[in-house]
């Protein structure tokens, strides 16, 4: 147990600290540490044999430390090996802030050493570092069930999700095997094969390879998911199933816009073509992929727009998918339109018809009109008609008499006035009319 501690001496010579004895003013010296030995443990004579230049147990002792001049966490890494070069202190308080703390890399692991752990991004004093955090067996299972089956989704399909979830959260060898077993079942034995020997992580935040003359620490990893990968696209071959892409169709909700890619990905998935690095823009460039995605787009999609896109699309079995795709999305604007004021159409003749419902409630709830007359007044007779324009109230009331022509119900006709006049602003006049 050797090592280099600091500790405040004034002679360059072996010493003895006891609990009594005042420390002088400190002075920063290096002092090679053999053994530490406590106050209470040996006896008085053994510590003067000591401090003499004895030896205890046959190891030289260069320094007696006592308990309560360092700090316990001092006594604990003597204990452990002593204070190497490359770990030490200065003060056992001041020297110990964060300001002054250094912080030094973890060194590599040891041959063997497989570490158990995911490996997350932290904020360190010098940028994003790497940190562990254990998985527990609640983590697993939930990340198990984010994943998808190669055979649902198709293999092509699912080594993508499986590459965005390794660099998402960062699993080690260990740890995504586990979650394959759970997740695949009886399956997983199709792919249990070709692992690396020991465990392997990710050490550094960047997926990528690093710039050439660095060293490449999550290589072995990238190496690891690609293989893995491979794995998982020949277990599962590509199957065809043209019931599931026949069985798409396009809802009557759904826009133009929308359906494409719903049909895309089941294609994909059961159509047992590999999908191309990028679409055609030319007749002559179409595919077999997108042949069929393009004729199964035709079929699947509205009857009414598939119908208008065969009679004014010219060459529509040789164009690329993104020509059908144009044409599609036009019609459905128009025939958009059309249903808008179909729509209307049929809103407005839904909203008479509901007036006409209601108008006869109303009129069957209302009092049926008599037919018996409300005055008296019959044609010749003479009446007086109300003044309702007075300006001063020495105004006469009453102008007339007016001979009666024409009556009705609740209302009279007279000569020399042309509208009619309410049966309440009337009034029979004197007996003897007016002469002329």
């Amino acid at each position: 147990m050797c090592g280099v501690v600091h500790v405040p001496i004034t002679l360059n010579v072996p010493i003895i600290l006891f609990p009594f004895v005042p420390v002088p003013v400190p002075v920063s010296v290096c002092v090679p540490v053999s053994v530490i030995v406590l106050a209470p443990v040996l006896p008085p004579t053994v510590l003067l044999t000591l401090a003499c230049g004895g030896s205890l147990w046959g190891v030289p002792v260069s320094v007696i430390v006592l308990a309560p001049v360092l700090p316990p966490t001092v006594l604990l890494m003597l204990a452990c090996g002593g204070l190497s070069d490359d770990n030490w202190i200065t003060s056992p308080v001041a020297h110990h802030t964060r300001s002054h703390a250094t912080i030094k890399p973890s060194a590599e692991p040891e041959a063997g050493y497989a570490p158990q752990f995911t490996m997350v991004e932290v904020l360190g004093p010098e940028g994003v570092i790497m940190v562990h955090r254990h998985w527990t067996a609640d983590d697993i299972m939930k990340a198990a069930d984010s994943l998808s089956k190669p055979g649902d989704i198709g293999r092509q399909c699912f080594g993508q999700e499986l590459m965005a979830f390794v660099q998402s959260c960062r699993p080690t060898q260990a740890e995504l095997r586990r979650l394959l077993m759970i997740r695949l079942g009886p399956q997983y034995n199709r792919i249990d094969r070709g692992w690396v020997d020991g465990d392997v992580r990710l050490h550094l935040p960047e997926w990528n390879a690093p710039p050439q003359g660095q060293q490449d620490l999550n290589g072995p990893y990238r190496e690891m998911i690609r293989g893995l990968i491979e794995r998982v696209e020949t277990a599962y071959p590509t199957t065809i199933n043209t019931d599931m892409i026949a069985a798409c169709k396009q809802r009557d909700d759904e826009p133009v816009a929308d359906f494409p890619l719903r049909l895309t990905c089941v294609h994909t998935d059961h159509c047992g073509i590999d999908t191309p690095a990028q679409r055609a823009a030319e007749p002559g460039e179409v595919g077999a992929w997108e042949a069929h995605l393009r004729n199964s787009f035709l079929m699947n999609m509205r009857k009414d727009i598939s119908d208008l896109i065969r009679k004014n699309c010219i060459g529509y079995s040789r164009a690329p998918l993104s020509t059908i795709e144009e044409h599609a999305k036009h019609h459905d604007t128009i025939l958009g339109k059309k249903d808008a004021r179909r729509e209307r159409q049929r809103a407005d003749t839904t909203h008479q018809a509901m007036l006409t419902m209601l108008h006869t409630q109303v009129k069957a709830v209302l009092p049926e009109v008599t037919n018996t007359p409300l005055h008296t007044y019959q044609p010749d007779d003479w009446v007086l008609i109300k003044d309702f324009r007075r300006k001063r109230w020495s105004q006469l009331r009453w102008r007339g008499p007016f001979q009666v022509l024409l009556t009705t119900n609740a209302a009279v006709k007279t000569d020399g006035r042309a509208t009619w006049v309410h049966h309440t602003h009337c009034k029979k006049a004197p007996e003897t009319p007016p002469q002329d």
